[in-house]
């Protein structure tokens, strides 16, 4: 009898257990795939089943990813077909939306617009997570998103300015589903620490002089990040100060343009081009970097300026959606126009020149991603959010 009694309640556990597929079509180093690992790593798996789902063949940033998530034991399901809307796909998000009496789908980017009609077929809810503000979609994804945004029942934003923007500029509807705002996360117990020694070795590794002043840039090289007008502005620098450096962290189709720029403004010796770099080899570069720079255009709610915020670095960012409610002016670093490169210039000179401030600005942003950016909130928004959105608060 006793036994039939666990064996029911085991049962019933699983019942209740809420059922995730999240759906991406890569499974990259990018900020917004490492926000999915956030949750793969953070969700009460007590209460959620957790399933992952990508393209290996679609020719996206890469699947760095998959190796950290079938290390934490995570079931990962391969979606046929290198485009975005391949019929078997397709099919194959439908098989599995079926097999594991899927409840949720949370999606990561355009396949959300099938998985939004696959979910109705399904009985399942679909929730997008929504970063970029709505820069450059296609009139084709434009009109695809605002037929099927009918069946979206959910929609996170990375910050206040991209709900903002979508609800004015979007493809989406946002009149049938449920919002929520759901700031990106930094763990500051999991941001290495490195001391002198180490530093001073990790400068030589990439040949760097102990009194260089570093300055670094993290992201693909695209035109969202616009890296060129970093370049821009760095050029003027060195004219006036001496073991002055601008370390690229990231990979990219513009990478061979940025470069012929600086050659063109004889920076060679000067800039300095990483490559794609894993986690680890991030935060060592953050670590001898004495300021953090973001020359984007646009943005969601960059986990690299969080990133670099929690090392104790100083920002000079782009007075831009994301960057605005991570970076506080004049407090954890300066907001700048984009697309200037001598406000960018200026704004780093200033914290070259003053390194007080740039230490009290850096304390400033690792409070700040203590106090804000706290991955405990982050994962229970997003826990609270999931059961709104299937009716079981």
């Amino acid at each position: 009898m006793l036994r039939d009694q666990g064996i029911a309640s085991a049962q019933s556990t699983e019942m209740e257990r809420i059922t995730i597929l999240m759906l991406a079509a890569s499974l990259s180093l990018t900020g917004t795939h490492r926000i999915l690992l956030d949750l793969l790593e953070g969700l009460d798996q007590t209460k959620f089943n957790l399933l992952v789902a990508y393209k290996p063949e679609f020719r996206g940033p890469g699947n760095d990813l998959v190796p950290k998530i079938k290390e934490l034991g995570f079931r990962i399901l391969p979606l046929r077909g290198g485009h975005l809307f391949n019929i078997k796909g397709l099919l194959d998000i439908h098989k599995i939306a079926s097999k594991y009496r899927v409840d949720l789908i949370h999606c990561w980017d355009s396949l959300s617009i099938m998985a939004r009609i696959l979910g109705k077929i399904n009985g399942a809810k679909v929730i997008d997570s929504i970063g970029n503000p709505p820069v450059g979609i296609e009139w084709k994804e434009y009109a695809a998103k605002r037929i099927s945004s009918i069946f979206l029942t959910g929609a996170v934003f990375q910050s206040k300015g991209s709900q903002e923007l979508h609800h004015k500029h979007g493809p989406n509807s946002f009149r049938w589903c449920k919002e929520e705002v759901i700031y990106n996360s930094i763990d500051l117990h999991k941001v290495p620490h490195y001391d002198l020694k180490t530093k001073k070795k990790i400068k030589k590794k990439y040949g760097f002089k102990e009194n260089d002043t570093i300055l670094s840039n993290l992201g693909m090289y695209n035109a969202q990040k616009s890296q060129e007008h970093l370049i821009q502005a760095f050029s003027t620098l060195p004219k006036h100060y001496n073991n002055i450096k601008l370390l690229l962290i990231g990979w990219g189709e513009r990478e061979k343009f940025l470069k012929n720029q600086m050659q063109l403004l004889g920076l060679a010796s000067q800039v300095v081009f990483t490559g794609k770099k894993q986690k680890n080899e991030v935060f060592e570069l953050l670590s001898i970097t004495d300021i953090y720079v973001s020359s984007s255009l646009w943005e969601g709610l960059p986990i690299a300026v969080l990133e670099a915020m929690a090392m104790g670095l100083p920002v000079v960012a782009t007075n831009v959606v994301g960057n605005s409610e991570a970076v506080v002016d004049n407090v954890n670093g300066y907001l700048v126009p984009a697309k200037n490169p001598s406000a960018l210039a200026e704004a780093i000179a200033g914290l070259i020149q003053n390194p007080e401030n740039r230490m009290r600005m850096g304390e400033a942003g690792k409070k700040r991603v203590e106090r804000v950016f706290d991955p405990k909130r982050f994962v229970l928004q997003h826990q609270e959010f999931y059961k709104k959105v299937l009716g079981r608060v």
